[in-house]
């Protein structure tokens, strides 16, 4: 943390700049330990999902990863494990996330992993199929579930049966066997866009140092819809 004030210790400032294609960055100077935290944060969740294809924004998330770019899922998984980091990808009701967790030494190949899983996922039909079969398991066996039951339960109570918070992120089986490979697709180059995302880095990185790296990932990202 920073220097203590009033006996508090103060948060560390937050450096705020933007990339060539508008792409806010925000940057928190943290040199204790020579690590580094990167967070694209994608300002769309499950609150836009289609009424009938629930879990659509939870689904894309999962998917970035399962190949991107020329790389497989396994060589995403095998790349980030040789650099010692973490790739993590998630979505909530508002938001879609890219997290990258890496030494500072090896930020640069870090950088290129990640911006293929967020800016050039493949959405392989074979892949999708796949996790389309994990989840519907999953919510198969959900419903042995009293705590899962309960909470789908308290959520159509509370918001009702037509509101999108009435139902789980995660979708159902009827509206997950409804996506194509399609919707995922569509869905990315709708909402995964400059204008629509931030950049959070906290580490063992200055502004100077780091963003000619973003910039380098993702300066030419371009806005391709309103």
């Amino acid at each position: 943390g920073g220097p203590k004030k009033n006996g508090v210790r103060a948060l560390p400032p937050i450096v705020k700049r933007t990339l060539s294609n508008g792409l806010p960055v925000w940057i928190v100077e943290m040199h204790k330990v020579p690590l580094v935290d990167v967070t694209l944060v994608v300002k769309t969740g499950a609150s836009v999902d289609p009424a009938t294809k629930h879990g659509l924004a939870s689904v894309v998330a999962d998917m970035l990863d399962e190949g991107a770019g020329t790389r497989t899922a396994l060589d995403i998984a095998d790349g980030i494990a040789f650099l010692g980091g973490s790739l993590r990808t998630g979505s909530d009701w508002d938001a879609s996330t890219v997290n990258l967790h890496l030494p500072v030494s090896k930020i640069d190949d870090g950088l290129a992993l990640m911006s293929d899983v967020a800016l050039r996922p493949t959405m392989a039909t074979g892949e999708f199929e796949r996790l389309r079969k994990t989840r519907v398991t999953s919510i198969l066996q959900g419903r042995d579930n009293a705590s899962t039951l309960a909470s789908l339960a308290f959520s159509k109570v509370l918001y009702g049966p037509d509101h999108r918070y009435g139902a789980s992120p995660a979708g159902s089986e009827k509206t997950l066997n409804a996506m194509t490979a399609v919707d995922l697709k569509a869905f990315h180059t709708r909402y995964f866009q400059p204008a629509n995302a931030q950049i959070i880095v906290v580490g063992d990185v200055t502004a100077a140092s780091i963003l000619p790296k973003l910039e380098k990932q993702f300066g030419l990202w371009k806005n391709t819809a309103p």
